[in-house]
């Protein structure tokens, strides 16, 4: 894969929302604003978002160079939720490619 050079996941929000929903160790509020990611969120969720997405890289850079794959993968989506959220679906689009090439070796 190329860094940001990915073809576009078809209806990524969707996959989003059911990845979001799967996936276990994820605050309850990211599956929500997967599932919105269309519809805008309001300031305060986006922040409270990015405050888990900052924690998870905390712990992901604090465990290297065994990363616990359960956090690596809630990384990932909580990367790509943000991303979708804020308006940057290639960013978006990049995070939830590498959670699902990720899953997939699980």
């Amino acid at each position: 894969m190329q860094p940001r050079a990915l073809p576009a996941i078809a209806g990524l929000s969707v996959e989003l929302g059911i990845a979001t929903q799967r996936h276990d160790g994820l605050p309850k509020i990211v599956h929500a604003m997967a599932t919105a990611a269309g519809n805008g969120a309001a300031a305060e969720e986006v922040d409270l978002l990015r405050v888990h997405v900052d924690t998870a890289l905390h712990h992901v850079l604090a465990q290297y160079p065994r990363v616990d794959p359960a956090l690596l993968l809630n990384c990932m989506l909580l990367a790509a939720t943000e991303r979708s959220v804020t308006g940057d679906p290639i960013a978006a689009n990049y995070h939830f490619a590498w959670f699902r090439e990720l899953d997939s070796r699980r």
